[in-house]
């Protein structure tokens, strides 16, 4: 069976600047111009969902803001184009394992010496 070559995985990271408002800044090595629009219209933009829509990219910092509702859906999108989100402590899977350490200190103050047998294995 005849494969095609894998396309590169490019590496972005994505910061929310307000409600609905993300900054993507790529961290790959991006030689030209050329190649960041070549990336943002053949990769980026068929990610975009019925109501997302992006800014002009800049170039300078590699950068594009995009406008959604549904951040979510846009990141599992990515991941289809071959593109790698680079989490930062406060974003994405690292939040969420730490609101369920949080949930786990809650239960364990809650419930006090009654919980020792339930989470022995922590």
């Amino acid at each position: 069976m005849l494969s095609l070559p894998s396309k590169p995985w490019k590496k972005v990271k994505i910061v929310e600047k307000k409600e609905g408002k993300y900054l993507i800044t790529f961290l790959s090595p991006i030689k030209e111009s050329a190649e960041f629009e070549r990336i943002i219209e053949e990769d980026l933009k068929d990610c975009l969902g019925e109501k997302d829509r992006f800014s002009a990219p800049q170039w300078k910092i590699m950068s594009i803001t995009l406008f959604t509702p549904d951040i979510q859906s846009f990141r599992r999108r990515l991941l289809y184009q071959r593109i790698f989100i680079e989490e930062d402590e406060e974003t994405g899977a690292k939040r969420e394992k730490k609101s369920r350490c949080r949930i786990y200190d809650g239960l364990k103050r809650l419930w006090g010496s009654k919980g020792k047998g339930i989470f022995k294995g922590r």
